[in-house]
């Protein structure tokens, strides 16, 4: 028992007596360049060597730490070299290279970017394993705190280690943290990207006071001006000018500079004469209308009585108002309305005439204001809230019109935009909504065929809350346009990225809206004519 016993401690030497007597012929044949010269990581052979050489244990580690490994050792590799010899650091010292070598570098584009509500911005992850690119890795994208809390966006990596991600900012300010990940990988390097949504562009101001109307020896109040962007995020350090008409060469009455509330004050420095509109303007866009009625001009002479059965001044204005408006000539019939508001301030009909003027130029915040102060005016007159809510869409201001609707103040307003909508969603959480049917309407009046680029459209049940059924309506299309000079290969690969799976799904993330976009749908609704390019794509697809 005792010899068994010797032969099998004994055989261990044996082993690796062998073991070093074959790596010497294999350094004989090598030749003598030292290992720590090597500028590459240790072979397996190499790491053999140097465990069995007479190198000093600091030496060997200092090696190791200084070449790392060429290759992914096995846990029989480990066993081998522990028989051999090598010290536990050594052994720990080559796990850490090992480690290294298999673990996953991360570069990022930016670590955090600053984007405007409503826009994107692009961020690219590259991942290499020992300075190789790696090609069809999924990466992951997770958002915690600000507009983005909550999101995930999965990616693939191209032949060049790449993954690109279209972040959206959202439509509220705030700052979004983003953390890279890879399932099952670990990863090196920077992982987190930080990004900060801003407010966008002013888009609307609202005024405190709505108006102003001035006894002879007021002067003007301070006008309390906050501005938001189309989301309604207050939007800082804007210039505003305090203009003294509706026209973009009207003189500047004041000026001031939002906070970071988009609060501001502007008090004119001249008191106004007559009736006139005030407009408050941001790097050249107006973004809100005051009424201002001050004093009338002093008359020169006495006033002579006028005769009987003559048409009061104020009533020939505004029926000369109505008629210019109905002959077509808005401009002709602000100048009318404008007049008998000078003479009576307060007549609703010619506040209303006077919005339906400037509407109908195209000045919608403007006709809006003056719709305001008709309702206040008069409460209860229809046409006014009519008038108002049509004003509100024509200038976008869709939660406008929902607030008015909820508080009783319409009765129905119109909206031309994507489902779900806001405004609706608002309108539906304090009343009891129902959807219009228009398809019947349009068909029967040949709408469809005298505007094909309109389509119909279902909006499903559920949508809103309330609504439980299908709402037949109609639709257009988003077209993307392309120079005549655009190449037609260039054109049709283009199509061919974005009308994929992968492509389809990258569209969707980026707008709810998009998710009607597939190549079933892809003429839809278009009759422009197409570009060549593209008229290869969809014959090949069967459509054209």
């Amino acid at each position: 028992m005792k010899a068994a016993a010797a032969r099998r401690r004994a055989a261990p030497r044996i082993s690796r007596a062998l073991l070093t007597g074959a790596l010497a012929i294999v350094l004989v044949c090598a030749g003598a360049r030292p290992a720590e010269a090597q500028d590459t990581g240790l072979s397996k052979s190499e790491l053999v060597r140097l465990v069995v050489s007479t190198d000093s244990p600091d030496a060997k580690i200092r090696t190791v730490r200084t070449r790392c490994l060429s290759f992914e050792p096995t846990e029989g590799d480990w066993r081998d070299l522990r028989n051999l010899g090598a010290s536990e650091e050594l052994i720990s010292a080559a796990q850490q290279c090992a480690r290294e070598a298999e673990a996953v570098q991360v570069a990022l584009n930016v670590s955090s970017s600053s984007v405007r509500a409503g826009d994107t911005t692009l961020v690219t992850v590259d991942l290499t394993r020992a300075g190789t690119a790696l090609s069809g890795q999924a990466v992951t994208l997770t958002g915690s705190g600000g507009p983005g809390s909550g999101t995930r966006y999965d990616r693939t990596t191209n032949s060049r280690g790449r993954a690109f991600f279209s972040l959206p900012g959202g439509e509220r300010t705030g700052s979004t943290r983003y953390t890279v990940s890879a399932s099952g990988i670990d990863l090196q390097g920077p992982t987190r990207i930080t990004v900060t949504t801003r407010a966008d562009v002013p888009a609307r101001a609202t005024l405190e006071p709505a108006s102003i109307d001035l006894s002879p020896d007021e002067d003007p109040p301070e006008v309390a001006v906050s501005v938001e962007d189309r989301f309604g995020n207050p939007v800082g350090g804007i210039e505003l000018e305090l203009l003294g008409g509706p026209e973009p060469d009207a003189p500047v009455l004041a000026t001031a500079t939002t906070d970071a509330g988009g609060r501001a004050g502007l008090t004119a420095e001249q008191r106004p004469t007559g009736i006139t509109t005030w407009s408050v303007r941001a790097d050249g866009e107006v973004l809100a209308s005051l009424p201002v009625q001050g004093p009338a001009p002093a008359a020169a002479g006495v006033a002579a009585a006028a005769p009987r059965n003559v048409e009061p001044a104020d009533d020939a204005a505004v029926r000369a108002g109505d008629e210019s408006l109905a002959a077509g000539d808005p401009v002709a019939a602000e100048q009318s309305y404008r007049a008998a508001l000078g003479i009576s301030p307060r007549r609703t009909d010619a506040q209303k005439g006077l919005a339906a003027a400037l509407l109908a130029q195209g000045r919608a915040n403007e006709a809006a204001t003056w719709y305001e102060v008709a309702t206040r005016g008069s409460p209860t007159d229809a046409d006014a809230w009519d008038g108002l809510g049509q004003a509100y869409a024509a200038a976008g201001r869709r939660d406008d019109a929902a607030q008015a609707f909820g508080n009783n103040q319409l009765d129905a307003f119109w909206l031309f935009t994507a489902f779900p909508s806001g405004a609706v969603i608002m309108a539906a959480q304090t009343n009891d909504i129902d959807l219009v049917d228009l398809s019947k309407d349009a068909t029967e009046s040949g709408f469809f065929d005298k505007y094909p680029y309109f389509s119909k459209l279902s909006v499903p049940a559920g949508t809103y809350r309330g609504v439980d059924h299908d709402t037949a309506s109609f639709q257009d299309a988003a077209l993307w346009v392309a120079n005549a000079d655009v190449p037609d290969d260039v054109v049709y690969k283009l199509l061919s990225l974005i009308y994929t799976e992968e492509g389809l799904a990258h569209m969707r993330e980026q707008k709810k809206t998009f998710k009607e976009m597939s190549v079933a749908n892809g003429v839809k609704g278009i009759v422009t004519p197409l570009h060549p390019g593209a008229a290869k794509f969809w014959k090949e697809k069967g459509l054209i």
